[in-house]
């Protein structure tokens, strides 16, 4: 008795489009947690200008002078 090709095919089919709906899940999980992490950099980086920013402002127009030892 010979298989029914048929149902294989089916099944195969069903089972490569799961396969890939698990990826783009995946896929989109990881694309969205490396948005934060990259929004997350944005808002250290600025917070870092800013303070440099501030640390500048501060000490401007002092003039560095040589440590005498």
């Amino acid at each position: 008795m010979k298989p029914d090709i048929k149902k294989q095919g089916g099944f195969a089919t069903i089972f490569v489009l799961m396969l890939a709906a698990a990826l783009l899940i995946i896929l989109a999980a990881t694309m969205k947690s490396m948005y934060a992490a990259h929004d997350q950099n944005k808002k250290d980086k600025q917070q870092i200008i800013q303070k440099a920013g501030q640390l500048n402002s501060k000490y401007q127009g002092q003039e560095k002078t040589p440590s005498k030892e």
